[in-house]
């Protein structure tokens, strides 16, 4: 098959690349939310005046690169550190991988540390393995 070369320009929306940061930042492990739920965020979203997967993410897009703002929840027991950057890792690849822009800069604001979704008041829920059993 021959290539031909064929003029024009490809624009990705703002929103696009926000909901590939949202997207990849919630891939990562200990990241319990991104961004912090507002009222107004709310009725916006339900209006259909904002979408939910940007929620949390500010980003400035180049021609070739883009800088990110994200506000996320941490679940409690992970370190902050240690997600923030598997964070900054997994957005920068994905954002390169999905719309070919390298992630110049990637700034994490933790908002909030949470009860993981199976946490009790004794602690991490823990499924058990067989093995565990005997």
């Amino acid at each position: 098959m021959v290539e031909v070369a064929i003029e024009g320009t490809i624009t990705i929306d703002d929103a696009v690349v926000a909901g590939v940061a949202s997207e990849a930042a919630e891939e990562v492990e200990g990241v319990h939310a991104i961004g912090t739920p507002s009222v107004t965020r709310a009725v916006a979203e339900a209006l259909g005046a904002a979408r939910p997967e940007t929620r949390g993410v500010g980003v400035q897009v180049g021609r070739t690169e883009a800088a990110f703002d994200l506000a996320i929840s941490v679940e409690r027991g992970y370190s902050i550190p240690n997600v923030a950057s598997q964070v900054k890792q997994r957005v920068s690849e994905r954002v390169l991988e999905i719309c070919g822009l390298t992630a110049k800069r990637v700034n994490i604001r933790v908002t909030n540390i949470e009860k993981a979704v199976h946490e009790t008041h004794a602690g991490p829920y823990k499924e058990s393995k067989k093995e565990d059993l005997r």
